[in-house]
């Protein structure tokens, strides 16, 4: 096994011809992290982070807000090794995306949910990420009610024991995508339509730009979870890197060997 960073990867990516080609995703599944290591997590998030933690009533959600948010600050650093941990500070935009006080090139987006925590870095330009946990039941109502037309007749088409999982490749696409538009929910999801088969985007309202230059993409990072990204492509193509992670005590976070 390896530390976490630089999570089984040859060198910090340093080079701009690097930065602008590959997007970082880590993802870690919290439900496989024994108690007595999750000591090692307080060492990387701040006083305040670990009080906000402790203002969650359940222990589960209390570990994934410490789980994502020392990823994401762990994650950072790799990427940047002259900067502690702890000393990265946020801002957020109008809609509550976070971003990195005082910088525009470096970006970055967390997402958890039950059994798995995963951050998203990428060079440039903002990037979202979303992961549902697929032991939940699919709330077909909501996208009948929210989603596109395109997208609703397309999941009502699925076969009863696939249309779960239809539901959650849907979810996690529109998902990605407001998120990498820091818009939230600000922004109506009947506005765009995404295909989970294709993952490509069209937009319903002409002023939302050029749908053409957003990308997607879409893992299983675990046999309960499913992940989505989403960018704004540049000039150069750009691939996304999934790495699976776990939790030593007193190490850290660490990549399993492939």
């Amino acid at each position: 096994m390896s530390s976490l960073f630089p999570l089984a990867l040859e060198a910090s990516p340093r080079r701009p011809s690097e930065r602008t080609r590959r997007i970082f995703v880590a993802a870690l599944e919290t439900d496989r992290i024994s108690g007595t290591v999750w000591d090692s997590v307080a060492n990387h998030v701040t006083r305040a982070e670990l009080e906000k933690a402790g203002r969650f009533a359940a222990d589960m959600d209390r570990r994934a807000y410490l789980a994502a948010h020392s990823l994401k600050r762990s994650m950072l650093s790799w990427a940047e090794p002259d900067v502690h941990p702890l000393a990265w500070r946020f801002t957020q935009g109008p809609h509550g995306k976070p971003s990195i006080e005082g910088r525009t090139d470096l970006h970055f987006n967390i997402s958890h949910c039950r059994g798995l925590t995963a951050c998203v870095l990428r060079f440039g330009r903002p990037v979202g990420i979303d992961v549902e946990w697929l032991g939940r039941p699919a709330p077909i109502e909501v996208a009948q009610r929210f989603f596109s037309d395109a997208e609703t007749n397309w999941l009502l088409r699925q076969p009863g024991p696939e249309r779960h999982e239809a539901f959650f490749r849907l979810w996690t696409l529109k998902e990605a995508y407001i998120k990498a538009k820091g818009l939230g929910l600000a922004q109506p999801l009947r506005d765009f339509t995404v295909s989970a088969d294709t993952l490509d985007m069209r937009f319903e309202k002409s002023e939302m730009g050029d749908a053409r230059a957003w990308r997607f993409h879409q893992a299983f990072p675990s046999a309960e979870h499913i992940l989505a990204v989403a960018w704004q492509e540049e000039i150069l193509q750009e691939t996304v890197e999934v790495i699976p992670l776990g939790l030593r005590h007193g190490s850290g976070w660490y990549a399993p060997d492939p």
